[in-house]
């Protein structure tokens, strides 16, 4: 797949491409800046009624209706319970909840038989992950980002086409900056975020590495891991190494106040490639170099399309249910465990199958 190819395959997303909603109906559990940013403006796209909003939040949940387009029956609520769903009469249901909260709402959502969407991560550990996976009958969708990405997609077609020739090294730097005031939130809550950075963005990082690589999480032993708080009572910088038969994987995955960035490098016998960008730039675009058999680097500019970022959840609404994606996300946490489990360091969380 060439990067012109992959640009115009995504002038799909401006519509509903073919076929309608498939589900009219739609109950949300939390109304915060995710769903202000990305699942609002999708609901429109999908023109799907919010029929109930269950938040602790009282401002947010005043939010709803304002930005959303929404059923006259609907019901707003500060928690999310069996009884309400039914009452709302939803068809499905979309999770924007605290990360450490997920497997708890998930749960409730899938015991009344709805159709689930939920963010990133779908839990906070392996364990609880497999256990919705046994409770979804192929109901349980999580959101992708990074698999719809031109440039990220365009990494993967050089590696797998072999033109590096055998990869040996691959070097991820994954920066941002964190949220206004981020120590009062719930992400600096180990209880409602159930890790820091680590399981937050990481748990974007370490599945894209093992969608370009093709790696199941038993084919990667982590090799050493580092993590520090600075203060916080969650992790604010993950780094990670670890190997892949003969590939060797270092992660740097951090909270910066300047200069956040995403970075790759992967080395093979017979090449390199490099991807770079910065992530305060509105209008984002892409490096990507890639030298073979030491001749002079291609160089290549790829814009980001920020509508990749709702492309998922506009799929579950019109029906296109792709559970087969559910193992992937699984096998990240587990990777992820492994990387706690050899930094000995990880805040305690609510409700999760291995604090229980």
């Amino acid at each position: 797949m060439t990067c012109s190819q992959g640009l115009q395959g995504t002038a799909a997303l401006d519509g509903l491409e073919s076929g309608e909603t498939a589900y009219q109906r739609v109950a949300l559990v939390g109304c915060g800046q995710r769903f202000a940013v990305s699942v609002a403006p999708t609901l429109n796209r999908a023109k799907a009624l919010v029929v109930l909003a269950a938040d602790p939040d009282p401002e947010a949940r005043g939010k709803v209706t304002s930005i959303a387009p929404c059923a006259s029956d609907l019901i707003l609520a500060a928690s999310l319970t069996r009884q309400q769903l039914i009452e709302a009469g939803a068809q499905a249901i979309i999770i924007s909840s605290p990360s450490g909260l997920h497997f708890e709402h998930c749960m409730t959502a899938l015991s009344c038989g709805l159709p689930t969407f939920v963010e990133k991560p779908v839990a906070c550990t392996a364990p609880d992950a497999v256990a919705l996976r046994a409770a979804s009958q192929g109901r349980l969708v999580t959101s992708e980002q990074r698999v719809y990405r031109e440039d990220l997609g365009y990494i993967r077609s050089v590696v797998e086409s072999g033109v590096l020739g055998e990869i040996s090294e691959l070097n991820y730097h994954d920066s941002v900056i964190p949220a206004q005031h981020f120590t009062r939130t719930w992400r600096n809550d180990p209880q409602l975020a159930g890790g820091g950075v680590l399981l937050d963005l990481g748990y974007h990082t370490v599945g894209c590495v093992q969608w370009l690589l093709g790696l199941k999480s038993e084919g990667i032993v982590v090799t050493g891991a580092r993590l520090t708080t600075s203060g916080l009572r969650v992790e604010d910088a993950a780094e990670v190494f670890c190997q892949a038969g003969g590939t060797k994987i270092s992660l740097d995955i951090r909270l910066v106040r300047l200069a956040p960035r995403e970075a790759i490098v992967i080395r093979g016998s017979r090449g390199e490639l490099r991807m770079y960008r910065e992530r305060r730039k509105k209008s984002a675009v892409v490096d990507i170099s890639l030298a073979v058999n030491g001749e002079s680097p291609t160089r290549l500019g790829v814009p980001l399309d920020q509508r990749i970022d709702s492309k998922s959840l506009l799929d579950f609404l019109c029906g296109r249910i792709d559970t087969g994606r559910l193992d992937r996300h699984i096998e990240a946490l587990e990777f992820i465990e492994q990387a706690y489990e050899y930094s000995g360091f990880r805040p305690k969380q609510k409700g999760c199958a291995q604090c229980s």
